[in-house]
């Protein structure tokens, strides 16, 4: 019973026993810290490739290349994992140089066919040739749950008017 007692009055150790404990949380929080950044990177990566692969489209209106785009966009975010998707006036494999109609972008991103120069009732804008590129890459995280970040899947996409 004596021993007992001491043994419970002992306080050697216990320092390093929280010292320990707060370690392994404190490496938890750092590891989430990452995952949380990393994410947001190869978002950014995604976001940066999708902007100057519509700049390059749009600098090129008149004869864009659209069957290299998704290969640019790839290069530039340094994912060659990540699908890229073309699309012109909200229908995939549409894209031309020759003979474009145009569209009116509705604020839900979807487009209402309209004669070129004719005012989009929508927003008061001018119908217009709209390129869409749709992006998407896998993201695994180490220790946040993949719900909290994506559910494991980046996705963006970006819209720019050609004509």
């Amino acid at each position: 019973m004596k021993r007992l007692r001491r043994f419970r009055q002992d306080e050697d150790g216990a320092v390093a026993v929280e010292f320990a404990l707060w370690t392994v949380t404190l490496f938890f929080v750092i590891a989430a810290g990452l995952d949380f950044g990393l994410y947001f990177i190869q978002r950014s990566h995604m976001d940066e490739s999708l902007s100057a692969t519509a700049i390059s489209a749009f600098d090129a209106r008149q004869n864009v290349a659209f069957t290299s785009l998704p290969q640019y966009a790839r290069a530039l975010a340094d994912d060659d994992a990540m699908t890229v998707a073309v699309s012109c006036n909200g229908s995939a494999g549409s894209c031309t140089n020759l003979s474009r109609t145009c569209s009116c972008l509705n604020g839900d991103g979807s487009f209402t066919g309209q004669a070129c120069g004719t005012v989009c009732t929508a927003n008061g804008t001018s119908a217009g040739y709209y390129l869409t590129l749709d992006a998407s890459s896998d993201f695994t995280s180490v220790i946040v749950p993949s719900s909290m970040v994506g559910n494991g899947r980046i996705s963006r996409s970006t819209t720019v008017r050609l004509e």
